[in-house]
């Protein structure tokens, strides 16, 4: 309920009969560009999946060049486009809290964190998250001195071993107090 609540006031607060104002064009321009970004996100992930020569490896050019997640982004955006519609009629711009919670979700919650937990075990996604924006499609800060690139790199895996081993020494610390 909370995450359509825009899009249901739409439907309970608009008029029979209403002719589409500025308000509607505005919303469903943004709708249609969150569902593009949405869409070419993931073809060109599927496509860079499918490709003998990048399967498996990292993706990192077109629209994920710009954001780590072009597809989340283009689904919070869908929602902040119903909302931008649902502020013609009376008390629909209260209902901003839907986007925000959408939004908030998918940033913080069920998707762009729960997926990089196991991609952050990964030097060269570590290199790609100082480069590429989170969320919000931005220009990229690409490390261009191929030296520092390579110090990164096997910095980010001399974390991750090290990280590795605190998993392990927990776990069998863990295990040593069951028995």
């Amino acid at each position: 309920m909370i995450v359509n609540a825009s899009a249901i006031h739409i439907m309970r607060h608009s008029p029979a009969g209403q002719k589409i104002g500025k308000w509607e064009i505005a919303g469903a321009l943004i709708w249609v560009l969150g569902l593009a970004i949405e869409w070419i996100g993931d073809r060109q992930l599927q496509a860079h999946r499918e490709d003998p020569k990048t399967a498996g490896t990292l993706c990192s050019s077109g629209l994920w060049r710009y954001t780590r997640h072009p597809n989340y982004f283009g689904e919070a955006l869908l929602w902040w486009g119903v909302w931008i519609m649902s502020c013609r009629q009376p008390g629909g711009a209260m209902t901003v809290y839907s986007a925000m919670c959408i939004t908030w979700l998918i940033r913080y919650i069920s998707g762009v964190d729960m997926l990089e937990v196991k991609q952050k075990k990964k030097p060269e996604f570590r290199l790609y998250s100082l480069e590429t924006s989170p969320f919000i499609p931005m220009p990229p800060k690409i490390i261009t001195d191929q030296a520092e690139r390579k110090r990164l790199l096997k910095k980010f895996q001399e974390d991750i071993d090290k990280e590795r081993l605190e998993r392990e020494l927990k776990q069998q610390k863990d295990n040593n107090k069951k028995l």
